[in-house]
């Protein structure tokens, strides 16, 4: 190895560069790294969403459903099989829909099951319900609510 004048070696500068493209090295790791887990999250973020419009177009249906059986005074008449219901219009001005899959009536208890869709997403509810009689007369005034939800969940796909 060459010395210079002070007895140091001429390698130094060497060191100094390499330790320098390792450092740069590795914090463009992390850049890139850091910079793709906020790009992701986005999408993330997107499809949770997403989801969270499916789950209301969904339980728009239920509500649709629970709506006719409370007012209808034969409520084994409602019964549809996926049924598509229109529920509105998303921004870019594509309709959204539901699907009341089931209306099943046993001992008084109403089931109701429903889906819908949005953007990739998928949601399903079963709703099960007690339904009264609304043409009979309340035995207390105020008069009561005649549908008493039992259950309302949703369903994991």
């Amino acid at each position: 190895m060459k010395r210079n004048a002070r007895g140091m070696e001429k390698e130094r500068g060497f060191v100094a560069l390499i330790s320098t493209l390792i450092i740069s090295a590795i914090l463009l790791g992390l850049v890139f790294t850091a910079g793709a887990a906020s790009f992701y999250a986005r999408f993330d973020s997107l499809g949770i969403e997403n989801k969270r419009v499916s789950l209301g177009l969904a339980e728009s249906c239920i509500e649709i459903a629970l709506l006719a059986l409370s007012t209808s005074t034969a409520p084994s008449a409602l019964s549809p099989t996926n049924q598509i219901v229109p529920v509105g219009i998303d921004p870019q001005g594509n309709p959204t829909t539901c699907v009341i899959e089931s209306v099943t009536h046993a001992g008084g208890v109403a089931t109701i099951k429903a889906h819908a869709s949005f953007r990739g997403t998928f949601s399903a509810v079963v709703v099960s319900a007690t339904v009264a009689d609304p043409t009979v007369a309340p035995a207390s005034f105020p008069a009561p609510p005649n549908i008493d939800i039992q259950s309302w969940t949703e369903k994991p796909q």
